[in-house]
């Protein structure tokens, strides 16, 4: 009688976890946020982030270069998150305009990376690039506030620490957007 009832209990808690709207992650959430702006204030995040899971490295505008970047990679992350300005097929990194190409290439070489979010406007041109590096790739469709990509970043991680895989949060974190903004943040799923 134990027996059928511990195969029974197994077999609800299977069904269970089939019904719940996430997958559970087989690995921890590892962020790297490159901010490029020197106005950008990340403390919400990083605030909304103490309590949890996900460990959260953040390098600065003042400390941030094609180095520091790559150094951190070499860490084991799994999102990387770029909040800079767009310029035409490049980027801002810290004082520095990168090609999106040199991006996608270094991005190539990490196998523990799962997801980028590129927050710089009209990084949707960027998003098929970078999509070969085998990544989630979050990106923004013209103009959109900082304040909007702050908030996003936060709802975004906030479910990522409930295990929701990155698609499910990506489209839960649209959801905490103006409504002006919402329709342009778009993904492309190159896994």
């Amino acid at each position: 009688l134990l027996i059928v009832c511990v195969v029974y209990l197994y077999d609800q808690q299977v069904r269970l976890r089939k019904q719940l709207p996430y997958n559970a992650r087989n690995k921890p959430v590892k962020i790297l946020s490159v901010v490029a702006g020197e106005n950008l204030d990340m403390t919400e995040i990083e605030k909304s982030l103490y309590s949890t899971g996900i460990t959260y490295n953040l390098l600065s505008y003042a400390s941030v270069n094609q180095d520091s970047l790559l150094a951190e990679l070499e860490k084991g992350v799994t999102v990387l998150d770029i909040s800079s300005h767009g310029l035409n097929g490049s980027f801002r990194l810290g004082n520095t305009v990168l090609p999106a190409s040199w991006l996608a290439s270094a991005l190539s070489q990490y196998k523990s990376l799962e997801c980028v979010l590129l927050l710089y406007c009209n990084s949707y041109l960027d998003q098929h690039l970078i999509a070969q590096s085998k990544a989630f790739v979050i990106s923004l469709v013209g103009d959109v506030r900082d304040t909007s990509c702050i908030t996003f970043a936060r709802n975004f991680y906030f479910f990522l620490n409930k295990n929701f895989d990155y698609k499910e949060a990506y489209e839960r974190a649209k959801l905490h957007l103006p409504v002006d903004d919402y329709a342009k943040f778009v993904y492309l799923d190159g896994r």
